[in-house]
């Protein structure tokens, strides 16, 4: 129970921000807080109060500005605090000169709650407008505050009773921080007295004047509270005392019998504590689903309110030259697609997904991963302990790669257990990650694996393959090897590639962009070793530390995925083209051409909305926004069958993939198809719309993409279920486009319309509308991938000089309009 204080003595206007067991409330502030417990259990010690008060799930509460206070909480508890700025109070009712608000919903019965009852529906309209609408004070959120605050004032205010600011408050403030921050150690009144400056007697008068209870009294509670939620675990009653901060087993079994009226053994031998560990484990934070339910208490009581609000459609009026020089397009996007680990692509069913991929979008190079793992049983001992090499799967993959027109992107990883100095796995599928035992066989290991190339394929095939020497260097991270033992590795098997000849083309160093510290070190390795790539990769998952952003929310852990939230830049990848490009430049390598070799929504494998249509706007609005920026784009992945987290039964799980694992095409390849239509010359972009011509057709592209909303931002799933998964994202207008296509000339032009959205194109939805039938029959999946095909319509319009095409989109939606030019 370590004490991390709420810092929110800076608020401008208002804040949320969310408290769980090992924060505490700040002793007082300027700022008039209104708490609401999510869950669990904690205590309350405020100025003016006789008792100390016990707080529970549901329950609202109100602590006025400069009011000293404390509120501590049970193990798992979570409460959620609005801070109110004196400020925003004011302009608010700036005829109420003192504020003494006297609100605890605690001491009233259940049929006395009418009132908190619309505190709580207005605290729970105000959350979700701050986390549905992310620019920090919009009009929509300022006055969902603000509508909380009369409502407050009018059942809540009371005469002011002068609550006072002396300054001797903060000695008690700080006293209790540094209570929070010690209590395991021997704690005396003398000791804190002597961390504050204070006397003795001053810091015991102010505990009961500002607490309601003596130094000891306090102290003691803090203790006992982390003694109880201890006594959940196995430890003894002894070893809990100890870590709780008490001398010995009977100086906890005596305050501890004080507090609950039992000794600890008692305590865990009753009923009630069987019922609270019980109601500990049915009181999760997850669903039998496994969607989170941590704000699930408070947001019942905005559902209950909710009202659909009839969005006005944002109109654009866009005016295009279809005759114009326009400018040329790459299709740089379509250089690159992952197909996961180079086993997968033996299995008959991962071919076809990647076969049909190949003839409807056409990829340049197929990435795959794991080359050398085990069960591509490359490079072996055999019952003799001999090394052994064997190419016959590596051959089967890179022929398979190249009969559909792919050129093979291979990174030499990871390593072969029989070479490993250490049996590292973090993955659940088989992937070891080691230095070589002896790092002249791993180069010996790459210059026969390239020799075996040469000699099959041919060294002017070779040139026109991307290499990858090994792993991506973050992995350092993990402590499976130091940036130093990376370097040999590195340099070892680039100087391997390179023997056979300089024109072979390598790539590096693949790290993630939460890590740029890294790039500066890659570079400097590079010139040390003389092994700097041809193409510089990185990889980006619009992902992001929690702790760097400000939203006050922590992210809801999981076993599957590392610890990183989606980040809220919606032109995520165009700053971090920007960025990479900046950094190369400085470095003096600006000709060296920058490419994704991942790059996807989340790094989240289990995100329900990678199903849904909003991956199509997604797909949509990265590729038309960063068109030719990169050198290649390589989405991740072609398939849901990805084996780095145990395989999910549903089809419809939230993979990576453009396919499902039993091969349904979702609304992300649907995307891929249309984008694939796209001429070579770009006429007009901006926001929401790329229109590019061909010969003699003109193709206009349109997506209204919205974003996640705070709370899934951070993996909190209240709002989500299997079958409704988009109340999760930012709310958003629909979108009108008034396009007029000038100089196209007089006649009858034929007018084609491709849509993806809840009506089409996106199996998931059309899954949800046959009744989301889990398994499905053979008639089933043939009426789902009828469904999985875009809305087509098609017209004939007849005009002079200008032709004028319009489109409404809802949310999610993507649409494909071509028109050809007669």
């Amino acid at each position: 129970m370590k004490a991390e204080k709420q810092n929110n003595t800076a608020v401008e206007e208002f804040a949320f921000t969310v408290m769980k067991n090992s924060n505490v409330l700040e002793a007082w502030s300027e700022n008039v807080k209104m708490v609401f417990m999510l869950q669990g259990s904690g205590w309350l010690s405020m100025e003016g109060a006789e008792n100390t008060y016990t707080v529970s799930e549901e329950d609202i509460f109100v602590i006025n500005s400069f009011q000293m206070h404390s509120l501590v909480l049970e193990e798992d508890a979570l409460a959620i605090v609005l801070l109110l700025s004196p400020s925003f109070i004011h302009a608010c009712s700036p005829e109420v000169s003192g504020i003494n608000i006297v609100c605890k919903s605690f001491l009233y019965r259940e049929d006395r709650q009418q009132a908190f009852d619309l505190l709580r529906r207005d605290f729970a309209l105000a959350f979700r407008a701050w986390y549905k609408n992310e620019s920090e004070y919009s009009i929509h959120l300022r006055s969902r505050v603000m509508v909380l605050v009369d409502n407050l004032f009018r059942n809540f205010l009371k005469a002011n009773q002068g609550i006072c600011r002396e300054s001797g408050r903060e000695g008690i403030r700080t006293a209790v921080d540094y209570i929070h921050q010690n209590y395991r150690e021997n704690i005396t009144l003398g000791d804190l007295a002597a961390h504050n400056y204070l006397s003795v007697s001053y810091i015991s008068r102010s505990f009961q004047k500002y607490l309601g209870m003596t130094f000891t009294t306090y102290l003691n509670r803090v203790r006992i509270l982390q003694a109880t939620a201890l006594l959940g675990s196995e430890k003894t009653v002894t070893e809990i005392a100890y870590e709780s901060g008490f001398s010995s087993a009977s100086a906890l079994t005596g305050a501890f019998k004080q507090y609950h009226g039992m000794t600890p053994g008692q305590y865990r031998r009753s009923a009630d504590f069987g019922e609270r560990q019980k109601k500990k484990a049915e009181t999760v934070t997850v669903t039998e689903e496994g969607f989170s339910t941590s704000f699930a208490a408070l947001m019942k009581y905005a559902d209950e309110q909710e009202v659909k609000t009839a969005f006005q459609a944002v109109a654009w009026e866009i005016s295009v030259n279809s005759r114009s020089a326009g400018s040329r397009l790459k299709h740089s996007w379509k250089t690159l697609i992952n197909i996961g680990y180079a086993h997968e692509l033996l299995n008959d069913a991962m071919q076809r997904q990647v076969t049909r991929l190949q003839k409807t979008v056409g990829f340049r190079y197929i990435r795959c991963k794991g080359i050398l793992d085990d069960d591509m049983m490359l490079y072996t001992r055999d019952v003799y302990g001999n090394m052994t090499a064997n190419y016959v799967y590596m051959d089967q993959v890179l022929d398979f790669i190249l009969s559909v027109h792919g050129k093979p992107m291979l990174e030499l990883g990871h390593m072969p257990s029989a070479l490993a100095k250490n049996k590292t796995y973090i993955f659940k599928r088989p992937v070891c990650i080691s230095l070589p035992e002896d790092p002249k066989q791993w180069q010996l290991l790459i210059t026969g694996l390239m020799e075996h190339l040469v000699e099959r394929y041919g060294i002017e095939e070779l040139k026109q393959w991307l290499f990858v020497p090994w792993v991506s260097v973050d992995l350092h991270k993990f402590g499976l090897f130091t940036l130093e033992d990376f370097e040999v590795v590195y340099s070892l098997a680039y100087q391997a590639i390179k023997e056979m000849s300089g024109e072979l083309r390598i790539c590096g160093p693949g790290t993630t962009t939460e890590f740029p510290e890294i790039r500066k070190w890659y570079i400097d390795m590079c010139r040390r070793q003389d092994c700097m790539p041809d193409v510089f990769t990185v990889r980006a998952f619009a992902a992001v530390d929690p702790e760097k952003e400000k939203s006050g929310l922590k992210l809801v852990e999981t076993n599957e995925s590392f610890s990183l939230a989606v980040s809220g830049d919606e032109a995520y990848l165009e700053h971090i083209g920007k960025e990479i490009r900046a950094f190369l430049e400085q470095e003096e390598l600006g000709e060296i051409p920058v490419m994704l070799d991942e790059w996807s929504n989340n790094i989240w494998q289990r995100d329900l909305c990678n199903d849904t249509c909003y991956k199509s706007a997604y797909i949509f609005k990265s590729v038309m926004e960063n068109h030719d920026r990169f050198y290649g784009m390589g989405y991740f992945n072609v398939s849901d069958r990805l084996d780095e987290i145990a395989p999910a039964a549903e089809t419809f799980h939230g993979g990576f993939g453009l396919f499902t694992q039993n091969g349904f095409p979702k609304s992300a390849y649907r995307a891929m198809q249309l984008l694939n239509r796209a001429g070579d010359k770009l006429l007009a972009e901006g926001e929401g719309y790329f229109i590019t011509s061909s010969e003699r057709e003109i193709q206009i592209f349109l997506h209204n993409y919205c974003h996640y909303d705070m709370l899934y931002r951070y993996r909190n799933t209240t709002n989500l279920t299997k079958t409704e998964r988009y109340r999760v994202f930012n709310e958003k207008q629909p979108v009108s486009f008034h396009i007029s296509l000038e100089c196209i000339g007089a006649g009858k032009h034929t007018i084609r319309r491709y849509g993806i959205g809840l009506g089409g194109g996106s199996t998931y939805d059309a899954w949800v509308a046959m009744g989301a039938p889990e398994p499905m029959t053979e008639e089933e999946k043939r009426e789902l991938y009828r469904q999985s095909y875009p809305v087509y319509r098609s017209d004939i319009m007849e005009t002079e000089e200008i032709l004028k095409i319009k489109a409404f989109l809802q949310p999610h939606e993507v649409q494909l309009i071509t028109v050809s030019m007669g």
